[in-house]
């Protein structure tokens, strides 16, 4: 599992990796993203990456879940 960490510390928990894409069971509120993307923190509890200037493309839901 991994866990994406905004900018003002909000974090995304339980997310799961598809190629370089972060999926969750849940919809994530994009509002979140606004003014929030000067870095952020990935980590899966064992290393952590770090981006600056990061940009938030789509969310997409799929039918099947």
């Amino acid at each position: 599992m991994y866990k994406i960490i905004l900018s003002d510390g909000r974090e995304i928990n339980n997310l799961t990796k598809n190629g370089n894409n972060y999926v969750s069971k849940e919809k994530v509120n994009e509002s979140i993203f606004i003014n929030n993307l000067d870095f952020i923190s990935i980590t899966d509890g064992k290393t952590i990456e770090t981006i600056n200037n990061a940009v938030f493309v789509q969310q997409i839901q799929y039918s099947d879940g």
